[in-house]
């Protein structure tokens, strides 16, 4: 049997908020949920150094997020990734790494999806969808 071609890259587990109240001075409430999403391509947005390769001044995006990576998803993933979280299932990549199902664990390594990326049409790759994600904590 063949191999299907998203086994040769990345899962990522895409964490989405929906809102299920609000809290006693009226601000939102959230619970997260999560898709596994494979044959994600994964470039690192940085090089050795830390630095964003091309335009250093253009690492710091909407939201306060350092780019980090630029993650290309498969045609097809249906998910929208506005205020969307991303957590690495391949334990190569360490500094995202959780396998965890509870949001509490997966919350401190979590990437945060930088505005609201949209599928590209027309597209003649098997990924339309380039979401730019990264942290910036302190």
């Amino acid at each position: 049997m063949a191999r299907d071609w998203r086994d040769s890259y990345d899962t990522v587990r895409v964490w989405t908020r929906t809102q299920t109240g609000s809290d006693p001075l009226g601000e939102p409430v959230y619970s997260w949920s999560f898709t596994d999403v494979r044959g994600v391509s994964v470039r690192n947005g940085s090089d050795s150094q830390g630095m964003r390769l091309g335009d250093t001044a253009s690492d710091l995006r909407p939201d306060g997020v350092r780019v980090r990576y630029a993650l290309a998803f498969p045609k097809g993933h249906g998910l929208s990734l506005r205020h969307a979280r991303v957590t690495f299932l391949n334990p190569v990549r360490k500094d995202a790494f959780c396998d965890s199902a509870d949001w509490a664990n997966a919350e401190p390594v979590a990437l945060l999806v930088s505005g609201d990326p949209q599928p590209q049409w027309p597209c003649t790759t098997r990924w339309d969808t380039i979401a730019e994600v990264g942290r910036t904590d302190g």
